[in-house]
């Protein structure tokens, strides 16, 4: 009689050669049902240091950081909440100031705290204060002007445009 072939009772963890998975998940929350995720976030963690170079070079990355680098390096992304029609007539300029400064401190606090990993994706790091201070540039212009509605059409229209362009 042949013997039965018997299914493994762990899961295998997915691989991540291009560094999607950390694009929109911490590695161990599926984005969509039926997604790979790792068992437990200790190796999520060590899949995100081994794909964080990809993760942040990965094309599909617009401006934002991949939410590895918000869950396990500390980056942060408050200025996506202040995109203009996500605020609608509560968007103030002082608040986008206070976020952009938060993400460009927690990006200089990744660099002094993590050196090596800064410096493997200094270039993407460069690149994500460069949009930042570019979008609270935007804002400072063309914030002022409102419609009747309340929102900042000039505003959103510009930056509807960069992040489309940064694809």
């Amino acid at each position: 009689m042949p013997r039965r072939k018997r299914q493994a009772k762990r899961r295998r963890s997915p691989a991540v050669p291009d560094g999607d998975l950390f694009l929109d998940t911490d590695g161990v929350t599926p984005f969509l049902d039926g997604d790979e995720v790792y068992e437990n976030v200790f190796l999520a963690r060590a899949a995100w240091e081994e794909s964080r170079v990809v993760s942040w070079e990965h094309p599909f990355r617009v401006i934002w950081p991949p939410k590895g680098a918000v869950v396990y390096d500390g980056i942060t992304e408050l200025t996506q909440r202040q995109h203009p029609t996500r605020r609608g007539q509560e968007w103030r300029l002082a608040e986008m100031r206070k976020a952009v400064e938060a993400d460009i401190a927690s990006v200089e606090t990744f660099r002094r705290e993590h050196p090596t990993e800064a410096a493997e994706i200094s270039g993407s790091l460069n690149d994500y204060v460069g949009d930042l201070r570019y979008l609270l540039a935007l804002a400072q212009q063309l914030g002022r002007t409102r419609n009747e509605s309340g929102y900042v059409p000039a505003l959103t229209h510009a930056w509807g445009t960069y992040e489309v362009r940064r694809r």
